[in-house]
């Protein structure tokens, strides 16, 4: 969190591999939405917009900056390929 200015982590997912699970939910209190994401994948990678530069609009002109989207994407663990052995990865 320090260095990154926010999080860029893959976290771990509880569960047997190949079996479908909830990766993530997320509520929104002002509207009471709910979006959950389910996978057969092992981990996700949470990304809280740490990069984005405030240099986009969207439709009504407003500017996105740092912080204003975060990304949950469902995969392996980043370094499932290095080393050998360690987090072996059937493909």
């Amino acid at each position: 969190m320090k260095f990154g200015g926010g999080y860029d982590h893959n976290w771990i997912l509880r569960g047997k591999p190949g079996e479908m699970k909830v990766a993530a939910r997320v509520y929104d209190p002002k509207t009471g939405r709910v979006l959950t994401e389910s996978t057969t994948e092992p981990g996700v990678q949470f990304y809280s917009g740490n990069a984005i530069p405030g240099l986009y609009k969207g439709k009504t002109g407003v500017v996105y900056g740092k912080y204003a989207g975060f990304c949950l994407e469902t995969q392996h663990y980043p370094d499932s390929a290095q080393p050998a052995g360690v987090f072996p990865v059937r493909c």
